[in-house]
Parts: C-alpha cells; sequence; structure tokens
C-alpha cells in the first residue's frame, strides 16, 4: 500500500512539474516554412512549377493528360463568311412565321348589356 501511494504522489509531481513547464516554461519559436520550396514541383511535370500531384500519374497517364491541343481553326475568309450567312439567312427565311393569335371579342354579360 505504501508503494502505491508512492507512486501516485511520484506522478502528481511529474504531471504538476510537466504542467508548470508548459504554462511558464521557454515558448519554442514556431518552425518558418517557405510554401514556395514544400509545394514545389519535383517531377518537372507541373507547367506552374507548384506540386498539382501529376507525379502520381503513370507514364501511360501523363502522355494521355498531356497530349497536344488541336490546331485552332482558321478564320474564315471574307467570302466564306458571306457564302455562312447567306445560308444562315435562306433557312431562317424557310422557316414558316407564326401566325397572331385571333382576336376574340369577350362576350358582355347581361348585366352590361343592360346597363
Amino acid at each position: 500500500m505504501e508503494n502505491q501511494n508512492l507512486v501516485l504522489a511520484l506522478v502528481f509531481v511529474v504531471a504538476a512539474v510537466s504542467l508548470i513547464k508548459a504554462m511558464f516554461g521557454k515558448k519554442e519559436k514556431p518552425v518558418e516554412v517557405d510554401i514556395e520550396q514544400v509545394a514545389k514541383c519535383g517531377c518537372g511535370r507541373s507547367k506552374s512549377g507548384l506540386c498539382e500531384g501529376l507525379h502520381n500519374l503513370t507514364d501511360k497517364e501523363w502522355a494521355e493528360k498531356n497530349k497536344p491541343a488541336k490546331a485552332p481553326r482558321k478564320p474564315k475568309t471574307p467570302v466564306a463568311k458571306k457564302a455562312a450567312v447567306t445560308k444562315i439567312k435562306k433557312e431562317i427565311a424557310s422557316i414558316p412565321a407564326e401566325k397572331p393569335a385571333k382576336k376574340t371579342k369577350a362576350k358582355k354579360t347581361k348585366a352590361e348589356v343592360n346597363g
């Protein structure tokens, strides 16, 4: 029983000392981290230079994702533009116009007729 009390007292003292050190002890400086260095791309696949997780892709997946974009379409020449506009105008002209809805006169009630 004496040994048990002695152990409990020792644990209490150690806990109290740790608590006092934590409250009043010397504070350690937080570690300064340069985010540019941490997030820097190490595999060389990122266009921005920062890690985008592209290192997780297999060579085949990377080749598929990194395919060159299709060449942009050449702008139409003025003659081709005019032909396209004419074609669109013809298509629009071929669409039947909607007939306007007939106007119907509202029927007067007996009270309105007798005034």
